[in-house]
């Protein structure tokens, strides 16, 4: 349990607290009920990524922030990191036997490590003094798209790709201003947010420019299984889940989540996909209390 605001009481034998428990529940929105319903036994656990061959899941628990996988159906379970190692944004290799993700360890810079999906020691991904995240394996799982944490550089690098085999490193001209990027499934798009989140960017790959495709307070972005869609969480006073077409750039409200409390490591930002396409996200169901502790000076 967390402990927060302390406050004394005013003949001072007494210590009020806030004390929280953080905690949720996975759910899946079911189109045909127009319902959010648990999923995966309504794990307390954000970031869910599926094995390409749509039998294996990898996820992180919250609040512990450790990686996960197992089967889809939750069987075979196996933890793949451990404290202190904070573990964030997974993403499987495309013939499923690594996991991409970005590591968080107290005073250093976070790094993109892989692990094997079978267990073992996490890796590094190539050294730097920036602050790697998210991810993205190219469709040939030959090169590694990298993003940076741009609130925590004083001049971010830009979307970098490395190379696995050799270690290259290219950074790609004119995405300084991209970040939380993901490679599109046939690998021709690259799908990212603006630094200000106002807008989601699509950097063609075959042409080496950007253009945009969305306009909106964005939240977390997903490609859609298909390639044919990006899916993005509308932030502000109209909260949504939505998506727009690469084809056409339209944009349309998938479901809304007005009223709806989430949660998760990240301030609750993360939505997610299902293979079938349905939405996820990490429903609230912490609790914070009001606590007087008997306080005695020595």
């Amino acid at each position: 349990m967390n402990s927060l605001a302390p406050v004394f009481s005013p003949d001072g034998k007494k210590l009020y607290v806030i004390g929280q428990q953080q905690r949720g529940e996975l759910q899946r929105y079911d189109s045909k009920s127009g319902e959010w319903v648990p999923y995966l036994s309504g794990i307390s656990a954000e970031y869910v990524e599926f094995s390409r061959d749509k039998q294996w899941v990898a996820y992180i628990t919250f609040p512990e922030q450790v990686l996960w996988r197992s089967r889809i159906d939750g069987s075979e379970r196996l933890q793949l990191t451990r404290p202190p190692i904070q573990a964030v944004h997974p993403s499987w290799s495309p013939d499923g036997k690594q996991i991409a993700f970005t590591g968080i360890s107290p005073g250093m810079a976070n790094k993109v490590y892989t692990v094997s999906a079978a267990g073992g020691t996490a890796q590094p991904v190539f050294e730097e003094q920036h602050n790697q995240e998210q991810p993205s394996w190219s469709p040939d799982a030959t090169t590694m798209l990298i993003s940076y944490i741009y609130f925590l550089e004083t001049k971010p690098p830009g979307l970098t790709l490395v190379h696995l085999p050799t270690h290259r490193v290219q950074r790609l001209r004119g995405t300084e201003k991209l970040w939380e990027a993901l490679w599109s499934p046939d690998g021709r798009y690259i799908a990212a947010r603006t630094l200000d989140s106002h807008a989601i960017m699509l950097f063609d790959r075959s042409t080496g420019k950007s253009s945009e495709l969305a306009k909106s307070d964005v939240g977390f972005l997903r490609w859609s299984p298909d390639g044919q869609y990006v899916y993005f969480k509308r932030l502000g006073s109209q909260m949504a889940f939505m998506r727009v077409r690469v084809a056409d750039h339209k944009v349309e409200e998938v479901v809304s989540l007005a009223g709806i409390k989430n949660t998760g490591i990240s301030g609750g930002l993360w939505v997610g996909l299902t293979p079938d396409g349905s939405p996820l996200f990490l429903r609230d169901t912490g609790t914070q209390e009001i606590y007087g502790l008997n306080w005695q000076a020595r």
